[in-house]
């Protein structure tokens, strides 16, 4: 089996390293014997797909630039194809942007939600609890999402998607959207496997030594956040 990684325009989206998201999936998939490859153009459908974080001041030539991919990205989420969306890579996916104050864009529309402005950027650390587990990262936005879909978890320690209900992110089908940044996958190889299984319809199982090496490293970083933020 073979797997193509959509890093989705990583020269825009690839602030705090997310789309380097990618990378940990082939990694990954490696390491269980399956040959994977980071690709940023292509003419099929990948199996999987990753959409970094951009810079504020440039989100409105960001979400124009990313509007060229929209049917693909169409195509990928009719197809199950698990999509990994970060801050900005989450928000260009709503409805709409609002990227100063009473000033909206339209986002792709693919997701219903928005993304407003808040008064004070929210940045640090980030602890959510998810159906695949404790989720640990850094945040760094200044808008919050407000949409329909279910939420990818609770916030423990944080900020998340900055509403009362205290949610983070969100699942949309085979889209996962997060402000965990950093990259995400690296910290939370629970999430990565996910991703991967998905990707490969359940054929990433045995994921052999280096990845539970990886995995103890992961670990040690999250307990560290863990420890100070929430005292577990």
């Amino acid at each position: 089996m073979s797997l193509s990684i959509l890093a989705l325009r990583p020269d825009l989206l690839n602030v705090n390293g997310d789309a380097e998201n990618a990378r940990v999936l082939a990694v990954r998939a490696g390491w269980a014997g399956i040959d994977a490859r980071i690709v940023h153009d292509v003419s099929e459908l990948p199996t999987a797909v990753v959409i970094g974080s951009g810079y504020d001041g440039d989100a409105a030539a960001t979400v124009e630039a990313i509007r060229e991919h929209r049917d693909l990205l169409v195509d990928c989420i009719a197809n199950d194809i698990p999509v990994l969306a970060i801050a900005m890579g989450l928000e260009l996916l709503g409805s709409r942007i609002e990227i100063a104050a009473g000033e909206w864009i339209d986002g792709l529309k693919l997701i219903e939600g928005e993304s407003a402005l808040v008064p004070t950027r929210m940045h640090g650390d980030l602890v959510v609890e998810s159906e695949f587990g404790t989720l640990v990262g850094f945040e760094n936005h200044t808008r919050s999402w407000i949409g329909s879909d279910p939420a990818l978890g609770e916030v423990i320690f944080g900020h998340g998607n900055a509403t009362p209900e205290r949610v983070e992110g969100l699942v949309h089908g085979s889209v996962i959207g997060t402000h965990i940044r950093g990259p995400v996958l690296a910290r939370n190889p629970v999430l990565a496997d996910h991703i991967l299984r998905r990707a490969t319809g359940g054929m990433y199982t045995e994921r052999g030594a280096d990845a539970h090496s990886a995995d103890r490293i992961a670990e040690t970083s999250r307990a560290k956040t863990l420890t100070t933020r929430i005292g577990r």
